[in-house]
């Protein structure tokens, strides 16, 4: 189920990386070579039957998304100081909200406190830009 996100993904950030200034393109490929890291580290862990557990693969998990819903704190930075969301996507933020409630929901009822705490930070994350959204555009449209 995760191998159709994790492709329009890499298409996301190749699109991305090919229009980003050159300073941007150096972060894209130290944070491409992070999420390698991790994943070669998941693949070594899977190697072995013994170690192909969820107190290894838990923390890689819950690391890696940490770092994903991380990645829109400088859209909101950038907005709170400017006072201006251009590079805040409504939609996106929306569905990953929805998909961050999902994931917390089953994390709730599985009792998995990685996947708990990787969703509950998402959730916070995607409502932090709409809220940021709704505010500035209320406050916006009341200047106007």
């Amino acid at each position: 189920a995760t191998v159709p996100g994790l492709l329009a993904g890499l298409f996301y950030v190749g699109v991305t990386h090919q229009y980003a200034a050159q300073h941007e393109q150096l972060l894209l490929r130290r944070l491409g070579s992070g999420y390698a890291v991790v994943l070669v580290l998941a693949a070594l862990a899977c190697a072995s039957p013994a170690m192909c557990s969820s107190d290894i693969l838990g923390p890689l998990a819950m690391t890696s998304l940490l770092l994903w819903y991380s990645s829109s704190l400088p859209a909101l930075v950038e907005a709170f100081r400017g006072r201006t969301t251009p590079r805040i996507h409504a939609p996106l933020a929306a569905t990953t909200l929805c998909n961050a409630m999902l994931w917390l929901t089953y994390g709730l009822a599985e009792s998995d406190a990685y996947v708990c705490t990787a969703q509950a930070y998402g959730v916070l994350m995607a409502l932090a830009q709409l809220v940021m959204l709704r505010a500035l555009s209320s406050a916006q449209e009341a200047t106007a």
